[in-house]
């Protein structure tokens, strides 16, 4: 059986934010989403030249290549990145996450760097598929801390990848395409202040990807919409020789004003940082529950999230291993990045992780025939990776050594 995409695409600034740094791509082959960070240091700029790459993969890609040309893509935006803050010095600090899904007919391939996310609801069941990319995930994964204690962290708001013309370590993975399979791509804006079970509910009763798109910007602004909000929902359904294939859909962050989506219609009273409860759902659907959305500082997700850090197997078989992983993962709200010290968004807020996933990397996925990955690293980057992470590290002791020792001399003096 021959399949395809049918993808709803919304974008939206938020009820605080000026601007919009998001950029989103929705096309028959690929989508991908991409949060810019950097406020003034153009996290716009950063968003749109991802994406723009990224754009130039919408077309028929073989299943054995797929990997290899989401790299090669990501690897040359990476390089654009590079030589635009080379050429210019006050784009220092600029950059994105970047969550894309390679479409073939038959499999799904995907990269991940950041805090953007993927879920898969498949037979009822919404999981997370990406993992974020923050430095309380990174002391969970080692052991050093638990779930419980990383929901609490200081450093929680630390983001330990993105694009930003560094070297990067991205997660990919590939996937069997199955009839019926509902994927959510979405920016922190969205996971940051929407619990995991209300998304769930949502994709879940609104069958129309467009309904269910919208409805997940609104639950967002609703809970303050405190940073920029971007959702793609898209199904994978048989092809219809009677429906025209879906046009390609484009929003690039810095884009003249003239050529951006007018601001949608905000919610009854929605305000920021104030929690309205939901609309009575259209055509029968059933509305997420009130309480069901979590404010800025409060995000709250369910334990039935999948950690992804797979990726394909010689000639195009999707090979079985997938990383799963317990508890759950509420995103970061703005970034900050790890090695540079923390970045500030235009607003002067710093990213914020309020759960993260538990690792396992060894387990395999039970919830569903037809899902099969393995990991995969394009480049042995491992080593830098380490470096950096001890780095970082050695940086925290000083500072705690220090402090010590200036409390100490507040005392004894």
């Amino acid at each position: 059986m021959s399949l395809t995409l049918r993808y709803a695409v919304r974008t939206d600034p938020g009820l605080v934010r000026q601007t919009n740094q998001d950029s989103v791509y929705a096309g028959p082959r690929l989508l991908a989403v991409a949060d810019g960070m950097g406020g003034m240091a153009a996290g716009d700029l950063a968003s749109s030249v991802v994406i723009t790459k990224l754009a130039e993969l919408d077309q028929d890609v073989p299943t054995v290549t797929m990997i290899d040309a989401l790299d090669q893509t990501v690897a040359a935006a990476n390089a654009e990145l590079r030589e635009g803050v080379d050429a210019n010095p006050e784009l220092r600090g600029m950059g994105t996450t970047l969550t894309a899904l390679l479409f073939s007919g038959r499999a799904i391939a995907m990269v991940h760097i950041g805090d953007s996310r993927a879920y898969l609801l498949r037979d009822g069941r919404l999981r997370q598929v990406t993992k974020d990319h923050t430095y309380v995930q990174m002391l969970v994964d080692e052991g050093a801390i638990t779930v419980e204690e990383a929901s609490h962290h200081p450093h929680r708001s630390l983001v330990t990848q993105v694009l930003q013309g560094e070297p990067i370590e991205p997660n990919y993975s590939v996937r069997e395409a199955i009839r019926g399979d509902r994927y959510l791509l979405c920016s922190d804006g969205l996971s940051n202040v929407v619990t995991m079970d209300t998304m769930g509910e949502v994709l879940r009763e609104y069958r129309d990807p467009e309904a269910c798109a919208e409805r997940l910007i609104d639950l967002a602004l609703r809970a303050g919409g405190p940073d920029n909000i971007t959702a793609i929902v898209a199904d994978i359904v048989p092809i219809d020789p009677d429906r025209d294939v879906p046009a390609a859909v484009a929003h690039r962050a810095d884009a003249p004003p003239g050529r951006r989506p007018s601001p949608r219609p905000r919610p009854p009273n929605a305000m920021p940082g104030r929690i309205e409860p939901p609309r009575a759902a259209p055509n029968g659907a059933v509305a997420a529950g009130d309480g069901a959305v979590a404010a800025d500082d409060s995000a709250v997700a369910d334990d039935s999230a999948v950690a992804d850090d797979s990726a394909v197997a010689d000639d195009g078989a999707v090979a079985a291993a997938a990383a799963v992983a317990d508890d759950s993962v509420v995103a970061d709200d703005d970034h900050a990045v790890t090695g540079a010290g923390p970045t500030a968004d235009d607003d002067g807020k710093v990213a914020r992780s309020d759960d993260v996933v538990a690792e396992s990397d060894t387990a395999t996925d039970g919830g569903g025939s037809g899902e099969m990955a393995a990991t995969a690293s394009p480049a042995p980057r491992r080593s830098r990776f380490a470096a950096r992470r001890l780095a970082l590290f050695l940086l925290l002791a000083l500072v705690v050594v220090l402090a010590a020792v200036g409390a100490w001399f507040m005392v004894s003096g």
